[in-house]
């Protein structure tokens, strides 16, 4: 698995179909803060918003919504307004949050109510 991150404009139509896919297929993946809609949007009036791609064998399996901060820090999309954060993947994908931290070229994360369910390692954060 690696990861990169993207500006949400750079979100093609099928990457979004994906998106909204797996967001009603994995479970509390159903929230508006994980939809690529609130990130697009987000982005025109906040441009450090970015969404981070996790692929694997050359496609993208899940979606990771942050907003970039000073000195790498990772945190909701639109900070205090997202009341839920987390990644949106295939059930069963394996990574790490050192992969997609460095594929995303952050050095932390600053989350308040993460989904745990889908972030490996949730209990540590």
């Amino acid at each position: 698995m690696h990861a990169e991150s993207i500006h949400p404009d750079q979100l093609e139509s099928a990457l979004q179909a994906r998106w909204c896919q797996l967001s009603s297929e994995v479970p509390g993946c159903d929230s508006p803060f994980l939809h690529p809609s609130y990130a697009r949007t987000l982005a025109h009036h906040r441009p450090r918003v970015e969404i981070g791609l996790l692929h694997e064998r050359g496609e993208v399996r899940g979606f990771f919504p942050f907003e970039r901060q000073r000195r790498g820090t990772g945190i909701p999309p639109g900070n205090k307004l997202c009341d839920l954060q987390g990644i949106v993947s295939e059930p069963g994908l394996e990574w790490t949050l050192d992969e997609l931290l460095c594929g995303c070229r952050l050095n932390s994360l600053h989350w308040e109510h993460v989904l745990a369910s889908t972030v490996p390692g949730a209990e540590f954060l």
